[in-house]
């Protein structure tokens, strides 16, 4: 019976927090403090993105970054879809931050909605 309950536990505790279009749009809007974190490829942040996210693509990169952000801030991921960002998920859950969610559909479905992007390129 314990191995029941606590490979369920282990399961269910580990299953990123995924964030909606419209929850995530809201945050933005709001003036709750949050970090977007875009992981995909850096050409793709580069052309198009979510205003206000950091790229954090590359495990280096990401590194730099979170040395910066206290361990209860709210991050925010996205990828492409999802796939990224549930291993980046699984990163920073390994150090301790706790207040984790994926955008459901990623960028693209962001896009796909209507969601405003940023298309301007920069030079990172």
């Amino acid at each position: 019976m314990f191995r029941i309950i606590f490979i369920c536990f282990t399961i269910f505790s580990s299953s990123p927090n995924m964030i909606s279009y419209f929850d995530l749009y809201e945050k933005l809007e709001s003036d709750e403090p949050i970090y977007l974190l875009d992981v995909r490829l850096y050409e793709d942040y580069k052309n198009e993105r979510i205003s206000n996210s950091i790229w954090g693509g590359e495990i280096d990169e990401l590194e730099k970054i979170i040395t910066d952000i206290s361990k209860q801030s709210v991050i925010i991921i996205y990828c492409d879809y999802e796939s990224r960002s549930k291993i980046v998920y699984k990163i920073l859950r390994k150090k301790k931050y706790k207040n984790l969610h994926i955008v459901s559909g990623g960028f693209n479905g962001w896009k796909n909605e209507g969601f405003p992007i940023e298309t301007a390129d920069i030079d990172y």
